[in-house]
């Protein structure tokens, strides 16, 4: 403590307390003149430094994985970023040939923390750079809970070719290991991903199979996890009344468990499914309930799907002003996000309400542009219905050729000029 305190005198070693914790940080200046004379050391000091660095790290995180799903969860969160640089620092060094498997340990366990926190997009890239090298190309569970987390941020990003093929081969390790948990989490993954891409039969079909092993495995956090993944699934089936009992089952469980970001997803997921019945009054309950448990806890995932939901609940409900600003809301958090499926719900919502607001021609162009945006995702079946009568009102109202004209300049436009287009003199 001495030397410590005689560090702050210094102003060498910095200390903050904003956080309700006194942390110690190095100036940035500092850190790097101690790394240089720790490498005058030589490399087997350097990386011996590193390696315990990164074995603290591993520690920590693999403690927090099991509170990332408990009542706990916000405070976890909420430590996990304030050592976000180091858990960087830690994944670098396993990346540099410290220790590639304890890498894919390390970012597996924070799968929940990517999600949440909106780093998937550098999730991402992390988990494919450790699985690209030599030393951890072997079917272990250890690759295979890593394969898996790869697809899930993948699916976020929008590159369901590539995280099918992810899950595939996440549920080839899982199924060679007897690993329930790990199976259940494939099939739940590859169930939401098929259902994103389109193919509504290939979803339930994971979905039910995740869903047999998750009751066999008997851990309710484990069924939640199916019973959500079916749920969604049956969405677009004829069966709403087995979607809701599904997810309506799942709830229960996750506030019991208190795992407060998927309580935040199931009710989402109820809402969008009372919007497609018609039930738009019980959906923005649901909504508004999971909008905020997402901002208590920082969920950024959550708080995007929740919002991209309750601007349509205020559309249908009529209230266009509410639904404009929740539409900008979305947009902007997608965008941010690298969320290519929600830029194409918000700029779509964007355009009903241009429609609604009186701007033909500019509803029209983000019409064209939301078509382009969903690319090869398939648009929900209750909203594409709100599309469909949405862009016969717009023909209606400008004729066929100025209509036409319009929308393929809308489809022609580039992502930013896209975005900039909906939300022009609007919020930024």
């Amino acid at each position: 403590l001495d030397h410590l305190g005689a560090l702050l005198d210094k102003s060498l070693v910095q200390a903050d307390d904003s956080s309700g914790h006194i942390r110690y940080s190095l100036l940035e200046t500092v850190r790097q003149y101690g790394t240089e004379r720790l490498a005058e050391r030589g490399a087997a000091e350097l990386d011996r430094t590193s390696a315990a660095h990164l074995e603290h790290y591993m520690k920590l995180v693999e403690e927090a994985e099991p509170q990332l799903i408990s009542h706990d969860q916000a405070a976890w969160l909420d430590r996990l970023d304030l050592e976000y640089d180091n858990l960087r620092a830690a994944l670098a060094h396993s990346l540099a040939g410290g220790d590639p498997v304890s890498g894919l340990r390390l970012g597996s366990a924070l799968g929940r923390f990517w999600s949440s926190r909106g780093h998937v997009v550098e999730a991402a890239a992390a988990l494919t750079a450790l699985l690209a090298l030599p030393e951890t190309s072997a079917p272990t569970i250890v690759s295979g809970r890593a394969l898996a987390a790869r697809a899930g941020l993948l699916n976020k990003l929008g590159q369901f070719g590539p995280a099918q093929l992810c899950a595939e081969e996440a549920l080839v390790i899982a199924r060679t290991a007897a690993d329930d948990r790990l199976i259940v989490d494939v099939l739940g993954r590859l169930g939401l991903i098929l259902w994103e891409y389109g193919d509504p039969e290939a979803a339930l079909s994971f979905a039910e199979d995740a869903l047999v092993v998750a009751r066999r495995a008997g851990d309710a956090d484990v069924l939640a996890g199916a019973l959500m993944a079916r749920g969604a699934a049956l969405c677009n089936s004829a069966d709403t009344g087995a979607a809701r009992a599904d997810m309506e089952e799942a709830l229960c469980i996750l506030r019991r468990s208190g795992d407060h970001s998927m309580v935040a997803m199931a009710l989402n997921n109820l809402g969008d499914l009372t919007l497609a019945t018609g039930e738009a009054a019980i959906a923005r309950t649901y909504l508004v309930e999971g909008l905020d448990i997402a901002h208590e806890i920082g969920d950024q995932r959550g708080l995007l799907y929740c919002t991209v939901n309750l601007a349509l609940a205020e559309y249908l409900d009529g209230d266009a002003h509410s639904a404009e600003k929740l539409f900008d809301e979305a947009l902007i958090l997608a965008r941010r996000l690298a969320d290519p499926v929600n830029v194409a719900y918000a700029i779509l919502g964007c355009a009903l309400t241009t429609t609604r607001a009186g701007d033909a021609r500019r509803a029209a162009r983000l019409h064209g542009a939301a078509g382009t945006a969903f690319g090869q995702v398939s648009c929900e079946a209750w909203v594409a219905r709100l599309r469909d009568a949405d862009l016969a009102k717009l023909r209606a109202m400008l004729g066929d050729d100025a209509f036409e004209s319009s929308y393929d300049e809308g489809r022609a436009m580039h992502y930013e000029e896209a975005v900039s287009l909906a939300l022009r003199g609007r919020a930024r």
